[in-house]
């Protein structure tokens, strides 16, 4: 194998690219994936609501699980994954999606990959037209909550309960 082609396979194996698919960048279940079964945020057609999250690894976002009650079976719920802009939502990087199977834990696919950074802060937001409510973890986990009643700008709350994502 020549010097050149030696380097190539490397700079593949070396790449963002060679991420591992299996990473786990944010988890706030509980254990054995426990969560607060009583109550969580309404996500409807009055309420979007998301919750911000730090990376704890470099990967390619490929899937989400959640806890995310109150869907019949069949309807589909759309995941948000957006940049963090100074603890404020900032630039739209992709969507994910569900169709209920009637969960509590569902998972959301992604429709593009995005590679996300250790240590990078991001949102995920929910939407859906029915009345949802996307599940508190049972961690004692708070943080960054944004809200939008109406289509109305987004409202930030702070050391709020956090709903349950494991990334």
């Amino acid at each position: 194998m020549n010097i050149l082609r030696k380097i190539a396979v490397v700079s593949i194996l070396l790449s963002p690219m060679a991420a591992n698919a299996d990473l786990i960048v944010f988890d706030n279940f509980g254990p054995s994936d426990s969560y607060d079964g009583t109550w969580g945020w309404a996500i409807n057609s009055y309420y979007t609501q998301g919750m911000q999250f730090t990376a704890s690894g470099t990967g390619f976002l490929s899937s989400v699980e959640l806890a995310f009650t109150n869907v019949p079976v069949g309807e589909s719920v759309t995941l948000e994954l957006f940049s963090d802009s100074g603890g404020m939502l900032g630039k739209l990087l992709q969507d994910l999606s569900f169709t209920s199977t009637g969960g509590p834990i569902e998972t959301a696919f992604a429709s593009e990959k995005s590679l996300l950074k250790t240590g990078t802060d991001y949102w995920l937001v929910g939407i859906y037209s029915g009345l949802g409510s996307w599940q508190w973890n049972n961690t004692g986990g708070v943080g960054l909550l944004a809200r939008s009643s109406q289509g109305e700008p987004f409202t930030y709350l702070t050391e709020t309960q956090l709903s349950l994502i494991h990334i």
